[in-house]
């Protein structure tokens, strides 16, 4: 093996290639984020103080999975998922 140097760092090259051999040979998958919105207005739309914590749950949970659905791309492999931050004060919709 050569020597290390800045412009060909083989000791960092080879781990990762070592790591990305061993984890393809245990079916291990990668998922890279393409973007991420902000879909907070949307999913707490229709939700009112009155609403108790299990209804307000189902009504977001149900905003939430339709949001995703609709922004899914199966034919190009792409799916979404949308996230809750912040314990729920926000969410986000990442194309993945």
């Amino acid at each position: 093996m050569a020597a290390s140097d800045p412009s060909k760092d083989t000791r960092r090259t080879d781990i990762r290639e070592e790591s990305q051999r061993r984890a393809a040979s245990r079916g291990y998958t990668c998922q890279m984020t393409q973007d991420m919105k902000d879909v907070t207005s949307e999913v707490l739309a229709g939700l009112t103080d009155t609403m108790s914590p299990g209804a307000r749950a189902t009504a977001i949970t149900a905003k939430a999975r339709s949001i995703a659905a609709t922004n899914a791309k199966p034919g190009e492999g792409i799916t979404a998922q949308v996230l809750p931050l912040n314990e729920g004060l926000s969410y986000t919709c990442s194309h993945i």
